[in-house]
């Protein structure tokens, strides 16, 4: 790196022009767009500016780094969007549908979850999809698996329900073994907390 470079850089630190990486979840009820969960302590939000593939409204949360755990949240995908924010028109991420039965959210997940780790380099596998509640509404719950050409696997949980034509998808994720079973009663809880509120 340049010096005068290395010294922009550092007066933009120094005046507070780089956005905050983190900020501390409060613990308890959290809104996010038009979901609300509950978290317990420990948490940071991601700065959105740090976190390419999320879309307005959504959020990212980590403990220790978003390559060790990670909570995202998606509040609302009406049908025709993608769940992830795409990098350019061309990108052609999966769109969702409003009529897609359960199985069939478990592969928009699976090729949405490809898409933002990069094709060719990762690959996404669903199971034990199962039937959930959360609130009033009917939703599903399945396991999840990033498998990384150079990193390490990822594995977590992941929560969908739709209401109005607009899925709600909350995740965990965490490094394997040790990260995604250390946190991983503390993401299901958080993913089996999500409902959707009134806006």
């Amino acid at each position: 790196m340049s010096r005068p470079l290395a010294a922009f850089l550092l007066l933009m630190v120094m005046s507070g022009c780089v956005p905050q990486a983190f900020t501390l979840v409060t613990p308890g009820a959290v809104t996010v767009g038009s979901v609300t969960i509950q978290v317990e302590a420990g948490w940071n939000e991601v700065n959105p500016a740090y976190v390419a593939y999320l879309r307005k409204g959504g959020a990212t949360w980590t403990r220790d780094g978003l390559l060790l755990n990670r909570i995202i949240v998606v509040p609302s995908t009406a049908a025709g969007e993608p769940l992830f924010k795409e990098p350019k028109a061309s990108a052609a991420y999966p769109k969702f549908r409003a009529d897609m039965l359960p199985h069939e959210v478990a592969a928009f997940v699976e090729s949405s979850l490809t898409k933002i780790a990069g094709e060719g380099e990762v690959l996404a596998t669903s199971s034990n999809l199962r039937p959930a509640r959360y609130g009033d509404a009917p939703g599903i719950v399945f396991d999840i698996s990033l498998s990384f050409a150079d990193a390490p696997e990822q594995r977590g949980v992941v929560g969908a329900f739709v209401i109005d034509d607009q899925l709600s998808f909350v995740a965990y994720l965490g490094a394997h073994p040790y990260y995604s079973e250390r946190d991983r009663s503390r993401g299901e809880a958080i993913v089996a907390s999500a409902r959707r509120i009134a806006t």
